[in-house]
């Protein structure tokens, strides 16, 4: 842990001088002090200060029932004019709620639910937790949350805890954690080992994983266990809402926005900000019209180190029409990736002029054509894409104004399959059409 900024103000005179020149002067230093207190401590990964420390304690139940499906609990006062409604979403596999909060052993300040885990089955329980403005039932948007799982293990033989959350931005676990961590999208799994750690500790940093969360107001949890033995075992969860600085930073690249924007001549712009970035090398932003199977568009060299908001964007000119996937990957001067949450444009049907485009022999062995038209004498890409979004082919041609003529020679290249070809200037798409290889 890091200690507090204690600060020492010592006067000696060693000089006789006039009683009213040594009051202004300890009234100057007074001033200087409490000045520097007042400014924000910053660092390029985020610490503590920047994060909320959160005191879960005494549940009362304010709608439902306890321990089913749909009961709401209320935590007071969880930090300053904030209070923590968690609601029962749903119960998976037989899981239960043993007890909401136990805070007999472990963390008084953590949420300790006890959960019972039946035998021979993976199971789980779905919380939803929304933060509150105290005393009312109005929503409040937190900036920056960290919630820390502690003691994620297992019992020794057979079973292995599971915490999960969605709506992460990124997670931290330290260097031969003993938990597996599964991140997609925003949501984010832990299971454990079936190794047991003894006590509920936050010096047992092999047992914890810590998680992200930026501008929420609501988070969803997941709390549960693989257990593989007859009978059911109770398991007590301990989740505490502070960050730790001991744990690796989880915020090589804090995030601030990402977008895609399809901009008039069919073309999508990409751009995205950051708050902070620590031994960031570069950025690759990615396309895929599933949202599954991606290929890059571009790397982008990073600041390496920054604490200031940094901008960045580039311009996709080979989108396909309809929806276009993008995703950004951050990596860092050692290699370690960062994978950010795709995010969707669509950009709409083709321009008009395009189905002017005829194509001749299409299906097509080695060879095809296109006749099209041109407003202008210009020069233009022809560019040839597997249905994945894979360039497979491309020249530049020039064109004249009116009537055009391309003629594709390079079949013998391409396997069997269907493909988009383009034709495009700098600030216009001209051809967009399908084409089959047989």
């Amino acid at each position: 842990m890091k200690n507090a900024l204690k600060t020492k103000v010592s006067i000696v005179q060693k000089f006789k001088i006039l009683p009213i020149l040594g009051v202004v002067a300890f009234g100057v230093i007074i001033a200087f002090v409490l000045f520097y207190l007042t400014i924000p401590k910053t660092s390029i990964a985020g610490s503590s200060h920047q994060y909320p420390s959160m005191s879960f304690h005494d549940p009362v139940v304010i709608s439902g029932i306890d321990g089913q499906v749909n009961a709401v609990y209320k935590f007071s006062d969880v930090s300053t004019g904030i209070d923590a409604h968690i609601k029962i979403i749903s119960f998976y596999n037989g899981a239960s709620v043993s007890t909401m909060d136990n805070f007999a052993g472990g963390y008084y300040d953590a949420w300790q639910p006890f959960i019972n885990s039946p035998g021979n089955k993976t199971s789980w329980i779905n919380w939803r937790i929304t933060f509150k403005k105290a005393g009312t039932n109005t929503d409040t948007i937190l900036t920056r949350l960290a919630a820390t799982a502690i003691d994620v293990d297992g019992d020794g033989s057979t079973l292995k805890e599971i915490v999960g959350a969605h709506r992460v931005s990124t997670y931290s676990a330290m260097a031969g954690a003993q938990v597996v961590v599964t991140f997609r999208n925003d949501s984010c799994i832990a299971t454990s080992s079936t190794n047991n750690v003894a006590n509920i500790d936050t010096n047992r940093t092999q047992a914890m994983f810590m998680k992200i969360f930026n501008n929420v107001s609501t988070i969803n949890y997941r709390t549960g266990a693989v257990y593989g033995s007859s009978g059911s075992q109770i398991r007590q969860n301990s989740i505490y809402f502070k960050y730790f600085d001991m744990m690796p930073s989880p915020l090589p690249v804090e995030l601030i926005s990402f977008k895609a924007t399809k901009i008039s001549n069919q073309q999508v712009q990409v751009s995205w900000s950051t708050a902070s970035e620590k031994n960031n090398d570069f950025f690759t932003i990615e396309r895929s019209l599933d949202g599954n199977s991606f290929i890059e568009v571009q790397r982008v060299k990073g600041a390496g180190n920054s604490s200031s908001t940094r901008n960045y964007s580039i311009i996709d000119q080979e989108p396909t029409a309809g929806v276009n996937y993008y995703r950004l990957i951050q990596t860092d001067f050692d290699g370690t990736t960062e994978i950010f949450k795709p995010i969707v444009v669509d950009i709409g049907k083709i321009t008009p002029g395009i189905s002017k485009a005829k194509v001749i022999s299409n299906p097509f062995i080695r060879n095809f054509s296109v006749v099209f038209n041109s407003e202008e004498t210009t020069q233009a890409q022809v560019i040839l894409l597997s249905l994945n979004g894979h360039v497979v082919y491309k020249e530049s041609i020039d064109l004249k104004a009116g009537k055009n003529e391309y003629h594709f020679t390079n079949g013998d290249e391409l396997k069997s399959g269907a493909y988009i070809l383009k034709i495009q200037t700098e600030i216009k798409m001209i051809v967009s059409e399908k084409v089959v290889k047989n």
